[in-house]
């Protein structure tokens, strides 16, 4: 995991690259997917900042003080993240980056993970496992696309071996998988209660 102003630097960086300006709801939104895609690829969260249902959406709360709270973070945060979640934030910018804050809103609120959350409460976290089924049809999704086939319904382990074939800097090593990763095995990950 990074710091959640790893990942903030991240986009900021990429967005200043395309010469886009990153305001706070979109870097929420962008952070959010990143969340959820990563937790999807690798049942493990990219940043440990708490993600809580807020009335119109997920929120990060390490994100949602200030423009300025986030600037001061991002400006101290370090050299880029490393090489796994480097892919993972450079695939959501490319995929989502250019949609506008109303059309990430839609994006990232309809799904179960805050829905859920809601439905217990606004400031209630949100969960992993909903997280990973939101996300799982983005794995699927970035697999196909890899695999440049038309989408098709194939299991999290198959869209796993391709997007390790077809985008290593997505395929992060984790110190259990790691000997099935350097033998091109998909891991087998069982669910994970959070």
């Amino acid at each position: 995991m990074v710091p959640i102003a790893r990942v903030a630097e991240w986009f900021s960086q990429l967005a200043d690259r395309d010469g886009e300006t990153l305001d706070l709801p979109r870097l929420q939104a962008l952070a959010y997917i990143a969340q959820g895609l990563a937790v999807a690829l690798y049942y493990e969260p990219l940043f440990a900042s708490r993600i809580e249902a807020g009335e119109d959406g997920p929120l990060i709360c390490e994100l949602s003080a200030s423009d300025r709270q986030v600037a001061e973070q991002v400006a101290d945060s370090g050299s880029p993240p490393p090489h796994g979640t480097a892919g993972v934030v450079e695939y959501v910018y490319q995929r989502f980056g250019a949609l506008p804050a109303s059309e990430l809103a839609r994006v990232v609120g309809g799904g179960a993970a805050w829905s859920n959350a809601l439905a217990r409460g606004i400031g209630t976290a949100l969960s992993y496992d909903d997280m990973c089924e939101d996300f799982g049809p983005l794995v699927s999704e970035l697999a196909s696309e890899l695999a440049d086939e038309p989408p098709q319904p194939i299991s999290h382990e198959q869209a796993m071996q391709i997007i390790r074939r077809e985008h290593p800097d997505l395929a992060r090593k984790t110190a259990v998988g790691r000997a099935q990763l350097d033998a091109g095995l998909a891991v087998p990950h069982p669910p994970v209660r959070w």
